[in-house]
């Protein structure tokens, strides 16, 4: 059976999470979105659960159950009811910046040649000078962190990317293919 609601919430979870993405360098902009992303991401298996009522076969409730107990399922879940409900921060932020610059040099050589203790010849040679470059950007990122529950520790965007490949590649497949039209 086709689960169209459910698709389309995947989708926008997937566009939710695109965003999330973008904003990871700017901590603020993290901040504030990853609780509606999480909800986002949670609202498929609501939307799910929903869209199957009568449609249900022994199949999807024995599928369904296991995905209810699913480490991630409940993770995601506590997750989103900490930092929604609670108000707790359940992340943190790893700062890194690479500070780059640019040294110049100039070679010189400067050879005599003495002859009965004077300097009878002189020879000198240095490199042009270089034409002034401008210092190479420094990187600044942000990589953050799950803190507390199951996954402490756990890279966040990388967690919730395989999570969202999850829903998309074998839980929406599955409840389609064990429900009745």
């Amino acid at each position: 059976m086709d689960l169209p609601r459910a698709r389309k919430a995947l989708n926008q979870a997937l566009a939710r999470f695109a965003n999330l993405e973008g904003d990871a360098n700017d901590p603020e902009a993290f901040r504030d979105n990853f609780v509606d992303c999480c909800a986002m991401i949670r609202r498929v298996g609501s939307i799910l659960d929903h869209e199957t009522v009568g449609h249900r076969t022994a199949a999807f409730s024995e599928f369904w159950r296991e995905t209810g107990e699913d480490p991630r399922f409940e993770f995601v879940s506590d997750v989103r009811n900490a930092e929604f409900k609670r108000g707790e921060d359940r992340k943190r932020a790893l700062h890194q910046l690479q500070l780059n610059a640019t040294g110049v040099g100039q070679v010189s050589l400067v050879m005599e040649v003495i002859r009965q203790g004077e300097v009878a010849e002189r020879y000198a040679y240095s490199d042009p000078p270089k034409p002034a470059q401008s210092p190479p950007e420094s990187v600044r990122s942000v990589t953050w962190f799950f803190t507390g529950g199951t996954y402490d520790g756990q890279e966040v965007l990388g967690f919730l990317r395989a999570y969202l490949q999850w829903l998309q590649d074998t839980i929406m497949p599955t409840a389609e293919r064990v429900t009745n039209a």
